[in-house]
């Protein structure tokens, strides 16, 4: 009985010293001996829901850091919430948490902005109600085409005036199920992030829910055109295995690049089945699929709303109704744990092309014996998750589309999934070579990066003249500095000798000198 009290006393002993020793770090972290603002510091709430000893030190350090970042004028937001230290908590290397503070300033400045644009149109909308001019995109103008309105304003009838020579004004619905795919190109390569008025030689009504509806309805009749007679359409597999092993800036990009795909693919008259496979999201890829990926939850964002546990949901069929009520196309982009191999839903390993720019095989054309293709969502510089690394956990075969034989790929090979799926399905569908798909590449993107290495390259050459310049200065310096010192020294030598007598005429002298000395 006594040692069960005695053990007792002593683990409630323990428990008092370890509660003491908690609220002895938590004192210490928010009396805090840190120079920095108190909206920056976490909430008592979030310091007492760490459970550990290890989580307070790493708080600790974490302040410790901000602070030297404030000190060396690194971007800082001017205010972090506890789910943006949840998040920054659990990010482990120093270059990551730079990011993420700066991509945190960013999306302040952003909002700010917002704030003042969305005070300004209160103002404009007052000064026009008051019959005066107010110039804006909403006042006075014939068509408003910009950013996520085109979305939003379901109701408005947008008109797209021009009347073609020996033409008469065309009815909306027959042009647009004539034309739709061409109407939604143009929109999406023009006049989805600008202002402009369009001109299309007719003059049509588009409803925006109409429009939408028949650009989706040909979406999903070439999908199921390509599954009749057991015909399925290509199929496209996006890998995400190796996406935790990269710094964060690649990760928010490559996660960004999935709904650009889509959106080539959504206007396509040859689309992919798509699927997003051994992608485990964490809590920062949920907040990146909730404000990027717009197939998935919608045009626009719920700000209001918390993030799901979207890990728990991926391959759930009820996936998108725990997001929001927006219900999204039947044929997105299917969303997955598990590998490609189980996900191939009746096909063959050897019918699918693994692309790895660091295979040692070809992409070769004809490429219509293959029934679907994998784009590693990767950096090839990093080893441990390369292209090729990640073929061979899957055991499929890896091929490097021949790019190098017509440009210079290296300069545009990493990151850009979207450009090669479009170069795929442009090989594939329309059997044209590669040298042809591959001017389909945006030449901003190409010439920027190639202008940069120039660049990059004439500045190397310009810095390493330079020093050679300066070297070659120091060298004659030095130079001048020893002949300097050679003249001193011969001043210092003085008259020299001459000799009265040669060297000869001396040791003849000498031998007679001693011949006399030794007869003697």
């Amino acid at each position: 009985m006594r040692k069960n009290l005695f053990i007792s006393c002593r683990f409630l002993m323990s428990q008092v010293f370890r509660r003491y020793q908690k609220d002895a770090r938590i004192n210490q972290s928010t009396n805090l001996n840190v120079d920095l603002p108190s909206c920056l510091i976490p909430s008592m709430k979030f310091i007492n829901n760490l459970k550990s000893d290890e989580q307070l030190d790493k708080l600790a350090k974490l302040l410790a850091e901000l602070e030297i970042f404030s000190m060396i004028n690194e971007k800082l937001p001017c205010e972090l919430s506890d789910e943006q230290w949840e998040i920054y908590l659990h990010i482990e290397k120093t270059q990551d948490r730079k990011q993420f503070l700066n991509a945190a300033h960013f999306e302040e400045i952003l909002t700010k902005e917002s704030e003042t644009s969305n005070a300004m149109r209160t103002e404009r909308d007052l000064i026009c109600e008051n019959g005066h001019m107010a110039y804006s995109p909403e006042h006075h103008c014939l068509l408003r085409l910009i950013g996520s309105d085109l979305r939003s304003n379901l109701s408005q009838w947008y008109s797209f005036a021009m009347v073609p020579p020996g033409h008469g004004i065309i009815s909306s619905v027959d042009f647009i199920q004539d034309n739709g795919f061409e109407i939604y190109q143009a929109l999406s390569t023009l006049f989805l992030d600008s202002l402009w008025v369009l001109n299309f030689g007719v003059e049509i009504f588009v409803h925006y829910e109409e429009f939408q509806e028949c650009i989706d309805n040909s979406y999903g009749s070439r999908i199921l055109a390509a599954k009749r007679c057991d015909e399925g359409p290509l199929r496209l597999f996006i890998d995400m295995r190796c996406l935790h092993k990269m710094p964060l800036f690649y990760q928010i990009n490559l996660l960004r690049q999935v709904q650009s795909i889509h959106r080539d693919n959504w206007s396509s008259r040859h689309p992919f089945e798509i699927a997003v496979v051994n992608f485990r999201a964490n809590d920062h890829d949920a907040a990146v699929i909730k404000s990027d990926w717009k197939f998935l939850v919608g045009p626009k964002g719920n700000e209001e709303q918390d993030i799901v546990d979207i890990q728990d949901a991926l391959d759930s069929s009820d996936f998108s109704k725990t997001i929001r009520s927006y219900i999204p196309h039947p044929f997105i982009p299917t969303i997955s744990t598990r590998s490609v191999r189980e996900n191939l839903n009746g096909l063959a390993p050897d019918d699918i092309a693994y692309i790895s720019w660091d295979a040692t095989q070809f992409l070769e054309r004809p490429l219509n014996r293959y029934k679907g293709f994998v784009l590693c969502a990767t950096h090839e510089k990093y080893a441990a998750a390369s292209s090729l690394y990640c073929a061979r956990r899957e055991g499929m075969n890896a091929f490097r589309p021949p790019f190098h034989r017509h440009i210079r790929w290296s300069v545009v090979r990493r990151g850009a999934m979207d450009i090669v799926a479009n170069i795929l399905r442009m090989v594939y569908h329309d059997d044209v070579d590669w040298d042809i798909a591959l001017n389909t590449i945006p030449s901003s993107f190409f010439e920027h990066k190639v202008y940069k290495a120039k660049e990059e390259e004439k500045t190397k050459r310009r810095l390493q003249l330079e020093t050679l310049q300066e070297a070659g200065a120091l060298y004659d310096r030095r130079l001048i500095d020893i002949s300097s010192i050679r003249n001193n020294r011969q001043r210092r030598q003085g008259r020299k000798k001459m000799h009265k007598y040669s060297r000869e005429e001396r040791n003849m002298a000498r031998a007679n000198v001693a011949k006399i000395c030794y007869n003697e």
